[in-house]
């Protein structure tokens, strides 16, 4: 988290329009927590492109408008392992976002 939000304040982002999760242990559980601690509902996701795909998902079920940028700036060695695991992550959170969302007593996304 702090290398991407260093290299966002070097390009002239200013520090107050910057919020990070340094508690997320999930890409789930960081949206769930800007969506409602935060009240962020206007976003912009900067991740891997493989990764970002179910990022956007999930910010769009809890109800954000979310923006996504990648921040892949070269191939990584092990792509092959992190798409794999990108797909059990994808089953993953559909799931979360269809069991979790009523369990909250969200019958939908948030507002």
């Amino acid at each position: 988290v702090d290398p991407m939000r260093n290299a966002a304040i070097e390009q002239g982002v200013p520090e107050a329009a910057i919020e990070t999760d340094a508690l997320g242990l999930s890409t789930y559980d960081s949206l769930a927590r800007i969506s409602q601690e935060y009240k962020g509902r206007r976003i912009v996701i900067v991740t891997q492109r493989y990764h970002l795909f179910r990022a956007l998902y999930i910010a769009e079920k809890l109800g954000m408008d979310a923006y996504g940028v990648s921040a892949d700036l070269r191939t990584y060695r092990e792509r092959v392992r992190w798409e794999a695991r990108e797909v059990l992550a994808r089953c993953k959170d559909v799931y979360f976002v269809e069991k979790r969302l009523p369990a909250a007593g969200m019958e939908t996304a948030p507002q």
